[in-house]
C-alpha cells in the first residue's frame, strides 16, 4: 500500500500492560496513522506526534510463558554482541536493534552469565493476543527471554529464520 492508513491496535496480555507509548485506551486500543515508510503518527488535542513503532511493556503471569530451552549462554559483557548478531536475523531493523540494546543494557542487572532464549511466536500470540485492524500482510513478534546464571550451562542454539517483515513490536 502506497497510501497512509489509519490502523487500530489492541493487545490483551495474560496479565497487565505496565507501560505504553503512545498512550493507549484499554477498551478502544491505540489508533495511529501509518505511512508507507513505516512512520506512525498519533493526533492529540493540539499536536501530532511521530513514532517509529508502538511500544508496550506487560507483566505476564509466569505460568503462561513457555520458557525457551534453546538459546545462548553468554557472559554479561557479551550480551550486546549477541543482540547485534541475533536481532537482525529475527527481522528487527537498525533502529529497533539499537533501541533494544540501549534498553536492556540499562535494565538487565549484572550477573556472571545469562541464558538468552527466544519465546516461541505461537506462545507470544497466546500470552499477548494482538488485534490489528486492518489486518497487516505480515507481522513479526519478537520476545527475548533472559535468565540469570551463576555458572554457564550447555544449551542448543535455535535456528533463526527472521521473516524480515515490518510490523514489529518488542
Amino acid at each position: 500500500a502506497n497510501n497512509k492508513q489509519v490502523v487500530n491496535v489492541k493487545v490483551w496480555p495474560e496479565g497487565e500492560l505496565t507501560y505504553v507509548d503512545p498512550p493507549y485506551d484499554l477498551k478502544k486500543g491505540g489508533t495511529v496513522t501509518a505511512f508507507p515508510n513505516g512512520k506512525l503518527e498519533t493526533s492529540g488535542e493540539q499536536r501530532v506526534t511521530s513514532y517509529d513503532y508502538l511500544y508496550y511493556e506487560s507483566k505476564i503471569r509466569d505460568d503462561a510463558i513457555e520458557k525457551p530451552t534453546r538459546g545462548w549462554v553468554v557472559r554479561y559483557d557479551e550480551l550486546t554482541t549477541l543482540y547485534n548478531n541475533i536481532l537482525p536475523k529475527l527481522g528487527l531493523n537498525e533502529t529497533e536493534t539499537r533501541d533494544f540494546v540501549a534498553y536492556w543494557e540499562k535494565s538487565l542487572p549484572e550477573a556472571p552469565y545469562y541464558f538468552v532464549g527466544i519465546v516461541d511466536p505461537g506462545n507470544i500470540d497466546e500470552i499477548e493476543r494482538l488485534e490489528i485492524t486492518p489486518k497487516p500482510d505480515s507481522i513479526n513478534r519478537v520476545r527475548v527471554y533472559f535468565e540469570r546464571l551463576d555458572t554457564p550451562k550447555t544449551v542448543e542454539a535455535p535456528v533463526l529464520t527472521g521473516n524480515g517483515s515490518r510490523a514489529t513490536n518488542h
